[in-house]
């Protein structure tokens, strides 16, 4: 099912959670994303601007699913078709107002956030200061004959890894490179968790010195 069609899913004639399977999770979108903040608890809300315009979305293990009806009295979850599941309840009351201020929210919970990423990455971008030289500390004589290490050279790294490793290395900057575009300010715990273990697992699929720590 494309995303536009999870858009118009909702029906506030009878307001009901629309729930989307995405991988190891289960997505709602807009007012389901709403009436989920409203009535069964407040996860991190994701603000996705697209060329179908501006959406809203939040997520939560797809296991969790089965406890839902637990966590929403009278609720009856029925499955439309493999991968989407509606829930509905009496007790869910779609309000406009309230939905919009609920958006309204989210844009500036997220504009904040994209404003501290900016100064994060400016200060970062700074160029920082030389370590300190410890006391007592001098620096090695060379040896007759040998060649100073410059700072463009692989430096020799610990634990017997790789010593030509470099952040040059395509896998290496890969695996940073998805570090550095995951959001943290607008993940779930739950999220964060399943991205440090995908992390770890190309860490030591690319290096397999690590599986002896």
């Amino acid at each position: 099912m494309k995303i536009k069609d999870k858009l118009r899913s909702f029906d506030k004639s009878s307001p009901c959670l629309h729930l989307f399977r995405e991988g190891m999770f289960a997505k709602l979108y807009n007012e389901s994303a709403y009436l989920f903040s409203k009535y069964v608890r407040e996860y991190k809300v994701n603000v996705t601007d697209s060329k179908i315009g501006r959406y809203y979305s939040l997520g939560f293990p797809i296991m969790m699913l089965e406890r839902l009806q637990e966590d929403i009295e009278g609720s009856v979850i029925t499955e439309i078709e493999p991968g989407y599941n509606v829930c509905r309840s009496e007790s869910f009351i779609f309000d406009d107002a309230g939905y919009h201020l609920w958006c309204t929210e989210a844009d500036t919970q997220s504009d904040e956030a994209s404003r501290r990423n900016v100064m994060i990455r400016h200060a970062g971008s700074a160029e920082a200061p030389p370590p300190p030289v410890p006391v007592g500390y001098s620096a090695p004589s060379l040896q007759p004959g040998a060649t100073p290490v410059s700072a463009s050279q692989p430096v020799p790294m610990a634990h017997g890894l790789s010593a030509g490793l470099s952040v040059s290395d395509p896998a290496v900057c890969e695996i940073l490179s998805s570090v550095l575009k995951f959001r943290i300010e607008s993940s779930s715990p739950m999220e964060c968790m399943f991205f440090l273990q995908n992390i770890q697992k190309k860490l030591y699929d690319t290096l397999p010195e690590l599986a002896g720590i």
